[in-house]
Order: C-alpha cells, then sequence, then structure tokens
C-alpha cells in the first residue's frame, strides 16, 4: 500500500499521467524504416498497454487496501465501543452523534417534524456541495412532506415545500469529502 509508481509517471496530484510519446513512435518507426503511420499504429499500442498497466496498479492497490481496511476497522471496534460507551457517561455528543439524533428524530417522530418543519418555514443552505447524505435527509424531511399515502420512510420521496428550502453550493467546491461529503448525494439533491 506504501509503494507508488515511479514519479516519473504521476502528476503532483499522484494520478497517472497520460501517455504522450507519439512523436517519439514516429522518429522510432522512421529511423527502423517504417512509415510515420506505423510509429501511430506502434504509438496506440504502448498506450493500450500503458492504460492497462495503470489499471491493474490501481486494482491491486485497491485488493490489497480492502481487506487491510476491514481488518484495521475489526481492530478498532473496541475502541469505538469504548468512546461510544464514554461519551454516553459522560453525557457528551459530538458533531456526528447530533447529525444522526436529528435524522433520528425527524425520521422517527412526526409530530416532531411537523411542528419542526412548521417553525423552520424557509432554510437556506449555503456550501450545499460539502453536505453528507444524512445532512441532505435532515433538510429534506424538515422543508418537505411525505408524498399523501405514503410511509415517510424514504426521505427521496418527499416534496419540498414552494420555497421552504434554499440551496447554494458549487459541486466544483467541494473539499469535505473525508467527513462524508458526497458529491453524488448533492447532485440527487439537486436533481431532487
Amino acid at each position: 500500500l506504501l509503494a507508488n509508481p515511479h514519479p516519473d509517471l504521476c502528476t503532483q496530484a499522484g494520478s497517472f499521467r497520460k501517455l504522450q510519446k507519439k512523436g517519439k513512435w514516429e522518429a522510432a518507426a522512421k529511423q527502423a524504416g517504417l512509415s510515420k503511420a506505423d510509429g501511430g499504429r506502434l504509438n496506440d499500442a504502448a498506450n493500450e498497454h500503458y492504460t492497462a498497466c495503470c489499471t491493474a496498479w490501481d486494482e491491486m492497490k485497491q485488493a490489497i487496501a480492502t481487506p487491510v481496511l476491514a481488518d484495521l476497522t475489526d481492530l478498532l471496534a473496541p475502541v469505538v465501543d469504548r468512546f461510544r460507551d464514554y461519551k454516553r457517561s459522560a453525557a457528551l455528543l459530538d458533531f456526528d452523534d447530533l447529525i444522526f439524533a436529528a435524522r433520528d428524530l425527524l425520521r422517527g417522530n412526526e409530530p416532531v417534524r411537523q411542528a419542526l418543519a412548521a417553525r423552520f418555514a424557509h432554510v437556506l443552505v449555503d456550501e450545499f456541495q460539502d453536505t453528507d447524505p444524512h445532512q441532505i435527509e435532515i433538510f429534506w424531511r424538515l422543508c418537505g412532506e411525505p408524498p399523501e399515502g405514503a410511509s415517510g420512510d424514504n426521505w427521496q420521496d418527499f416534496r419540498i415545500r414552494p420555497g421552504a428550502l434554499f440551496l447554494v453550493g458549487d459541486p466544483k467546491q467541494a473539499i469535505y469529502r473525508f467527513r462524508g461529503a458526497d458529491v453524488a448525494a448533492y447532485l440527487l439533491a439537486r436533481e431532487a
């Protein structure tokens, strides 16, 4: 997992560079007595092999990372359990606890959801591209209504009340993926 490809093959961001050697292939083909078109075909073949190698490298790292992450998760489970028990005994909540508690309250208690929806008739969410799916569910439950006759279990079925929710965001500026922000959820919400 710690091995990296040769730095000449990578961009500063760490992804593989495009292989752009067509001119060199054409020059080598000419030197070998082949046509320029032969050089182009050799370049295309080299690009296919290069792309296959880059893909294989990425797949290999993912294949290694998946069981390592699973093992690490198992090893950390007792620590996470102890931390949760400590927070409970000290009556503390962290940021994630607040998100889950708010979501669960709106999800599981219709009278509370309706009362809060009436209290917060208009909601503006700035930097919406940095929200996570749990936060989006909170906004949908707070600013929307389930379809008539529906159970309300799926927040994506909720219809936003006209004027209740105003979102400001730019998916190109999403920077909080490390803490759960999900541009795909942003796009889903924008579509809805």
